[in-house]
């Protein structure tokens, strides 16, 4: 009896200790065995963590300047003779897995499902999803299997869709163009993919995202560069140098606006009635929130992290408890055994009360 007890109180500290330590388990993305019909098998597969290995896939550098973390990539064989490639690229963040929709897209970006947001054509599928980036392509493929590909990957990544970035949102409506949209998370993918606003190469200092598109309004033509600064003070050193942009094609007129820490420059041959249409919608709004932080814990304690030292202390607490109930327990059932033994001295072979007298009577 004690020695099964003493093995529970270990099992209960071992199984309690090791769940506050473990971390979840990432799972693969790519669809399972027997879910999507038509996939006959895996015939290679590609999985690093390295950026240089980059090269070798394709728009590898897109990846590399918007924040790589892993590629995983799965070949199939489907029915017949087809051939079905899944690559998954886990990114920095949703911003940089939209960024690479919108620079790497051959037609307009629709709402998902599947994932936040997706392209297609007749043989390729690209779509982004929280920092997830998926490129799905084929050929010889059974009509809609690579549709239903995606919406399997796309459940398997999760519910939850990711908000699209502040700056493209704010885009003006007047003659935007969705399907040109080019969106930058910063400055390093903006100068390696594009690095121009109205014929110029401007050297940012600071971090900047930016959103370009081209704009059509009655029958004037043009694109816009929407550029998001990390303060006010560092727009206004912006606004104050393209204030005196001018483009070097003739026809072209370029025009600013800076408000709050964004700055827009509308370059194209667009009068100045129809430019202020275009700008006069994009306005900074600010956001106040009071923010009541409480006082910080210690995180660790003797070099020991607070959550596992609480964790180890409520099983020691539980296991002082188990073991002073059993010691109770057991005085009580020793405490019985003994009056019953002591009873049982008391009574004769026949069962009567040894102490009784037994009187006879002669006449």
């Amino acid at each position: 009896m004690k020695s099964f007890l003493f093995v529970f109180i270990f099992i209960y500290i071992v199984v309690t200790v090791t769940n506050a330590q473990e971390k979840p388990v990432a799972t693969g993305y790519f669809p399972a065995k027997d879910s999507v019909p038509g996939l006959d098998q895996i015939k290679s597969k590609n999985t690093f963590e390295d950026p240089q290995r980059l090269k070798t896939v394709e728009n590898g550098s897109v990846f590399a300047d918007v924040g790589f973390n892993k590629y995983d990539r799965y070949d199939y064989a489907v029915d017949g003779s087809g051939t079905l490639t899944i690559e998954i690229l886990t990114l920095l963040d949703s911003r940089a897995a939209y960024s690479a929709l919108t620079l790497l897209r051959k037609t307009g970006i629709q709402a998902g499902p599947p994932g936040d947001a997706f392209t297609q054509t007749q043989e390729k599928l690209c779509f982004a999803q929280k920092n997830i980036w998926v490129r799905i392509q084929g050929k010889g493929l059974p009509e809609d299997l690579i549709k239903t590909v995606s919406v399997t990957i796309s459940n398997r990544i999760g519910l939850g869709k990711s908000k699209l970035p502040s700056v493209v949102l704010h885009l003006p409506k007047h003659g935007y163009d969705a399907t040109s949209l080019r969106y930058f998370p910063d400055k390093k993918s903006f100068k390696s993919f594009s690095g121009t606003i109205a014929g110029t190469h401007p050297e940012f200092e600071s971090d900047i995202e930016i959103a370009q598109a081209h704009y059509f309004l009655e029958n004037k033509e043009g694109i816009l560069s929407l550029v998001s600064f990390p303060t006010p003070q560092i727009a206004d050193e912006y606004y104050e140098a393209t204030g005196v942009m001018k483009s070097s094609a003739e026809g072209i007129k370029v025009y600013t606006k800076k408000t709050g820490s964004w700055v827009a420059i509308l370059e194209g041959n667009f009068d100045p009635e129809t430019a202020e249409k275009i700008l006069k919608s994009i306005e900074f709004r600010y956001s106040i929130r009071w923010i009541y932080q409480k006082e910080n814990k210690t995180k660790e304690v003797w070099g020991i992290p607070s959550g596992i030292l609480q964790t180890v202390v409520t099983s020691i607490f539980v296991v002082v408890i188990l073991i002073c109930g059993s010691v109770f327990i057991g005085i009580g059932i020793a405490i019985l055994r003994i009056k019953h033994k002591k009873r049982a001295q008391h009574k004769s072979l026949d069962g009567r009360d040894p102490t009784e007298m037994t009187r006879l009577r002669l006449r």
